[in-house]
């Protein structure tokens, strides 16, 4: 249904009051009615490995924003936008 670049920018959207979230309140809001309203079916869809493919989607998303700056770690599973990623927001620059 969606890719990890397609979860970019709900994540920064998600972000963008400010506050730290941690990764299962943002994995949560991405899958969930506010961005990509995915059925709990989708939301128990497993990789050959295990792991659930769509949460699996936002934690790459979450990585790399982290890498690109563009999101912070104040601590293990939290994160919180940047001054760059609210730039990015507004400018509305492609992620």
């Amino acid at each position: 249904m969606f890719t990890y670049e397609d979860g970019m920018r709900p994540v920064l959207d998600f972000l963008k009051s400010g506050e730290v979230w941690q990764k299962r309140e943002i994995t949560e809001a991405i899958l969930g009615e506010r961005y990509f309203n995915l059925t709990e079916a989708d939301k128990a869809e497993r990789t050959a490995s295990g792991t659930g493919l769509y949460a699996g989607r936002v934690g790459w998303a979450l990585s790399y924003l982290y890498q690109a700056g563009l999101i912070t770690r104040p601590k293990r599973a939290h994160y919180k936008i940047t001054d760059r990623g609210l730039e990015t927001l507004q400018k509305n620059v492609a992620v």
